[in-house]
């Protein structure tokens, strides 16, 4: 634990000083904002990632990853049709970023919000990536909130079987079979 704090505190340092010597460069503003929303400093994150909105995006460099980490943000911050927003804006860029698509879902569901789209760009996920525990965990807790019960239980089954430390997971798991 020590040496990645360590890490990070020289990342940080490292991307402070390059954005004073590069201010105009996306790259360290994307990375302070990181470090930012890693110890829940959102205003903070925020401002960073929208330096670099203001500078610009050459080519892209960097474009989806901006606003998929606002839209991180916001929601944290609970402002959620700007998260909404900013999600979309960074799927509109990056439309297979399965990352995006898998937060993106959760968090609909979560907030039990356009349930039958959350459940379209989670079904994607899986589909893609058919061992990530995190997005089988995302896939069957929406179809539980849709009230798809026999449905979600293999989906959140192999999610455990995946990653059978979480705690988060196992609890979805004994709803999911306390509903069936």
């Amino acid at each position: 634990f020590k040496a990645r704090y360590d890490d990070a505190l020289h990342s940080e340092r490292y991307a402070r000083r390059a954005a004073q010597l590069f201010p105009v460069h996306t790259l360290p503003h994307f990375l302070l904002a990181q470090t930012a929303l890693r110890k829940e400093r959102y205003d903070e994150a925020l401002k960073e990632l929208q330096t670099a909105e203001r500078w610009g995006f050459t080519k892209g460099y960097l474009e989806a990853e901006t606003y998929a980490l606002m839209g991180e943000a916001y929601y944290r911050m609970g402002e959620y049709d700007k998260a909404w927003k900013n999600y979309e804006r960074s799927l509109e860029l990056q439309p297979n970023d399965m990352s995006t698509l898998n937060n993106y879902a959760y968090y609909l569901s979560e907030q039990n919000l356009e349930l039958e789209k959350a459940e379209r760009m989670s079904r994607r996920t899986i589909e893609a990536e058919p061992d990530n525990a995190n997005s089988l965990d995302t896939y069957a807790w929406i179809l539980h909130l849709m009230g798809r019960d026999n449905e979600a239980l293999p989906y959140m089954k192999k999610a455990v079987k995946l990653d059978p430390g979480s705690e988060t997971l196992q609890k979805h798991l004994e709803e999911i079979e306390k509903e069936k």
